[in-house]
């Protein structure tokens, strides 16, 4: 590594750098990219399947392939929005997962790509999976605290 850093190269290639590290070491792995990054102003392209961990830095967008093609090519957010994910076999990351759990309906605008930056709105935290404007008002009494239609 050390010496592709001097050299400056133009572009760094990580195949699976969080491979057997936990999550706390995962974070400090794409945080060190990222400062790699910026530092030398390389583009980065890291091939990982743990979404979530290496989404804990900003990325310009996604290459999502299967079977050695490209399926998406797409933003982050755009790609979290769609299923193509889960079309795919990738698992997305738990927190959308579990906003969709909880009924919340996602749009961009809520920038789903990164959990530290997801913007909820009160009526988005209120809204029943139903549809309804407040899951207080849920057809199904035993659920109205966590409707999930």
């Amino acid at each position: 590594m050390a010496g592709v850093l001097v050299n400056r190269v133009p572009i760094l290639l990580f195949d699976e750098p969080l491979a057997n590290l936990d999550p706390a070491a995962g974070r400090e792995a794409i945080e060190l990219v990222d400062e790699l990054q910026k530092e030398n102003g390389s583009t980065v392209i890291i091939i990982e399947h743990r979404l979530e961990d290496a989404m804990h830095r900003n990325a310009d967008r996604i290459v999502l392939m299967e079977n050695g093609r490209i399926v998406s090519d797409t933003t982050p957010a755009e790609l979290f929005l769609s299923d193509q994910l889960t079309g795919t076999g990738i698992r997305e990351p738990l927190y959308i997962t579990a906003l969709k759990y909880a009924g919340v309906e996602l749009e961009q605008d809520m920038h789903p790509e990164r959990m530290q930056e997801l913007i909820l709105s009160e009526e988005k935290r209120r809204r029943c999976g139903h549809g309804l404007k407040d899951r207080r008002n849920c057809p199904e009494k035993k659920n109205r605290r966590r409707c999930l239609r």
